[in-house]
């Protein structure tokens, strides 16, 4: 997903995806409150179900969003129907995957976040000037005041124009 940013490098689970015949495979990370994300059941070797925000966690894995899929995906999806809250859930694609048997996983080496909110949008760019790697002198690339300020006009008017078509 779009809002998920981590330290680490997803190479070597792509390379160890790309080692699979088939099925899909998806990146855990061990979270101290599991209730904010969709939760891995697991045994040695693959998972066996995803349960999205439970209210009694059976393990504390969370499901990143860094996902990993064969063609097969595309006919799952075509035989979905939409959740309760209105939307197509990737939980269901990677349950479909676990079903049979085909959703393997890897945990994440270095540090993730869900840049999703501005809190932890900040709490991403804190994460990667803490990493050590980083060298704040070889930052060439700054976000100015007036870019945010352009930003933030230019989803108001976005945010209104939506809001005309809803009404």
């Amino acid at each position: 997903l779009g809002d998920n940013v981590t330290t680490g490098s997803l190479k070597p689970y792509v390379e160890k995806f790309a080692l699979q015949n088939s099925g899909a495979k998806i990146i855990l990370k061990k979270v101290d409150n599991p209730t904010r994300y969709g939760i891995a059941s697991i045994d040695e070797r693959q998972i066996l179900e995803i349960e999205e925000k439970p209210n009694q966690p059976k393990t504390n894995f969370a499901a990143l969003g860094y996902y990993m899929y064969d063609e097969k995906v595309f006919d799952i999806i075509k035989n979905m129907k939409p959740s309760s809250r209105g939307e197509y859930e990737i939980t269901d694609v990677n349950n479909v995957y676990a079903q049979n048997g085909e959703l393997t996983y890897g945990f994440l080496e270095g540090e993730w976040t869900d840049a999703g909110t501005f809190e932890s949008l900040l709490q991403a760019n804190q994460m990667f000037l803490q990493a050590g790697d980083v060298d704040e002198k070889t930052i060439t690339a700054r976000v100015s005041k007036e870019q945010i300020l352009d930003m933030i006009n230019h989803h108001q008017t976005k945010i209104a124009e939506l809001k005309r078509h809803l009404t």
